[in-house]
């Protein structure tokens, strides 16, 4: 992806950069740093199926913009803070990690905005409600 498109990086993670989109305040630009991890192609998935399906799950998430064709670039629509007071105290359990840093507001939805890693394998694309275990991150659903 050209530099043109890419404003101030915002975000890092263990595998993922996430960037202000330079054409568009509303977007942003996750860049996948590890090959064959596929987290943005996940996130991709997850998205696609959840709309093309009409799922309750889709609320939930944040959305997908657009893809590159080989994975590596995500664009997705940037979400904003929330305080941690106003977390809800449950979430489907289709959410892995629950860290704080992975969720925000969009169009008043609080939504997840990193979703590669979940318990999709273990539940499909459920919206049936658990207990939110706040700051388990990489912990998985069953936070133990």
């Amino acid at each position: 992806m050209h530099n043109s498109f890419l404003g101030d990086l915002i975000g890092k993670g263990s595998n993922r950069h996430v960037y202000e989109c330079a054409l568009r305040n509303d977007l942003v630009i996750k860049y996948e740093t590890k090959t064959g991890l596929f987290h943005n192609v996940i996130e991709h998935e997850v998205w696609k199926m959840t709309l093309v399906n009409d799922l309750p799950l889709k609320k939930y998430l944040a959305p997908v913009h657009s893809i590159s064709d080989c994975g590596r670039w995500l664009i997705m629509h940037k979400t904003t803070p929330v305080n941690h007071e106003e977390y809800p105290d449950e979430l489907p359990r289709f959410f892995w990690e629950m860290g704080h840093d992975n969720f925000g507001m969009f169009d008043n939805r609080f939504v997840c905005h990193d979703y590669a890693l979940n318990a999709g394998h273990l539940y499909g694309l459920s919206d049936k409600l658990t207990p939110a275990r706040w700051g388990m991150k990489d912990k998985g659903p069953y936070n133990v």
